[in-house]
C-alpha cells in the first residue's frame, strides 16, 4: 500500500492518474502458490516483457481464449462454495457479506469495502459492549482461592463478606461505552446509597476512552451525593490508561486496590469510623 501510494505520487508528476491495484492479479498469483510480495514484482516484470518482447505474438491470441482465462480467474475469485457456507453464519454477519456483495455488482468493489469494513466495525463495537456486564457483589459470595495471594482464613477460604453500607459492583469484559452506559445509571438503580462503592475491574482486560469517560462520570456523582468510590482489581495495560488518564490522580492513588480483600478492609474501616 506505501509503495502504490508513492508510485500514485510519482505518476501524476508525469501527468498520469492515480490507480488501485489489480485484485485479479493478486488472486492469480495467490492460487498458483504466491507466498511474498515478491510475486507481485516478478508477475510485473513478466508482464512488461511480454508487452515489449512478445507484443506481436500475443496480438494473434483471439480474444475469447483470453476473455475465458479472466472468467476462470473471476470465477476461483468468487469461492462461490465459501460465500454459501458464510450465508449460514448470524444475521448480523449474514448482512455485511449481502451489503459488500451487492455493492460490489451494482456499484463498486471500493464502496463495498469501505461499507463492509464500517459495518464490521459497528457490528464488533455491538458484540463488545454487550459482552461488558456490572453484576452486583454486595453479599456473601465466592471466591477462587487463586484470585488473591494474600493469607485468607483456611477454615473459610471461600466467602467474603462485604460490610453494611459498602457496595461492590463488578465489571465484566472489555470497559467500552455499552458498560458506561450501565455504570453511569447504576446509582439511580440502588434504593439506599452506600457510604462506600467498590467498583471492581479484576475482569476488564481493555478500557477505551468511552469507558474512562464513564468511570470519571461516575466517580463525580459519587462526589456529589457523598460516596466514596474504590476501584480494586485494577492491573496491567488498563492501570495504565486509567493513569495517562488522570483518573487514579483524580480518585486518589489511596483508593486504588490490587484485590478486593485490600479494597474491603479499607471500607471496613471507613464504615466503622462513621
Amino acid at each position: 500500500m506505501i509503495a502504490q501510494g508513492i508510485a500514485n505520487f510519482g505518476s501524476v508528476i508525469f501527468g498520469g492518474i492515480p490507480a488501485t491495484g489489480a485484485i485479479a492479479r493478486t488472486a492469480a498469483n495467490v492460487k498458483t502458490g504466491a507466498q511474498t510480495p515478491m510475486a507481485g514484482m516478478i508477475h510485473a516484470l513478466v508482464l512488461l516483457l511480454i508487452l515489449y518482447c512478445l507484443a506481436p505474438i500475443i496480438s494473434k491470441i483471439p480474444l475469447a481464449a483470453l476473455a475465458s482465462v479472466l472468467v476462470m480467474i473471476s470465477w476461483n475469485m468468487s469461492e462461490i462454495g465459501h460465500f454459501f457456507r458464510l450465508l449460514k453464519a448470524p444475521q448480523g454477519d449474514r448482512m455485511i457479506l449481502l451489503t459488500a456483495f451487492l455493492l460490489t455488482v451494482f456499484v463498486d468493489i471500493t464502496v463495498a469495502i469501505s461499507a463492509g469494513m464500517i459495518l464490521a466495525s459497528f457490528m464488533f463495537m455491538k458484540r463488545m459492549s454487550q459482552m461488558s456486564k456490572a453484576v452486583s457483589m454486595s453479599q456473601i459470595f465466592q471466591e477462587s482461592p487463586a484470585d488473591f495471594p494474600e493469607k485468607m482464613d483456611p477454615n473459610d477460604i471461600s466467602k467474603k463478606v462485604v460490610p453494611k453500607g459498602v457496595e461492590v459492583y463488578e465489571i465484566q469484559g472489555p470497559f467500552f461505552f455499552g458498560a458506561a452506559n450501565m455504570l453511569r445509571d447504576l446509582l439511580n438503580t440502588i434504593s439506599l446509597l452506600p457510604k462506600v462503592f467498590i467498583l471492581r475491574m479484576r475482569f476488564v482486560p481493555m478500557i477505551d476512552a468511552s469507558g474512562m469517560y464513564g468511570i470519571e462520570e461516575f466517580y463525580n456523582q459519587c462526589k456529589k451525593k457523598g460516596v466514596i468510590l474504590f476501584l480494586s482489581g485494577v492491573h496491567g495495560q488498563t492501570k495504565q490508561d486509567l493513569k495517562k488518564f488522570g483518573l487514579i490522580g483524580s480518585i486518589g492513588e489511596q483508593r486504588i486496590f490490587p484485590n478486593i480483600d485490600a479494597a474491603l478492609a479499607k471500607a471496613e474501616e471507613i464504615i466503622s469510623k462513621a
